[in-house]
């Protein structure tokens, strides 16, 4: 089972997997474990940096925090023109 503790400032791989809800709270052994690879993928691709890393990766919430509004902004649509005008129009 994976719980996650709210309070503390440090993630393990496995609570950051449940923090960005790559697996369920009662998530099969192997289900978790997919979910960590996933972590571990984000730290490969530089996506997540790990306050240790090593075999056991440790992160700060913080940096998760971070990661989740780097990848928000990313898929956020962009305004085009044509809309902007329009916002302009209802305002008149």
């Amino acid at each position: 089972m994976v719980e996650l503790t709210v309070t503390s400032p440090v993630l393990t791989s496995l609570e950051v997997a449940a923090y960005l809800r790559l697996c369920e709270p009662d998530a099969t052994p192997d289900q978790a474990e997919s979910a960590i690879r996933s972590v571990h993928r984000l730290v490969r691709q530089g996506d997540l940096r790990p306050i240790q890393p090593g075999k056991e990766y440790v992160f700060w919430r913080d940096e998760v925090d971070a990661y989740i509004r780097r990848a928000t902004e990313a898929f956020k649509p962009k305004r085009r023109a044509s809309d902007q005008q329009t916002d302009g129009d209802a305002a008149s």
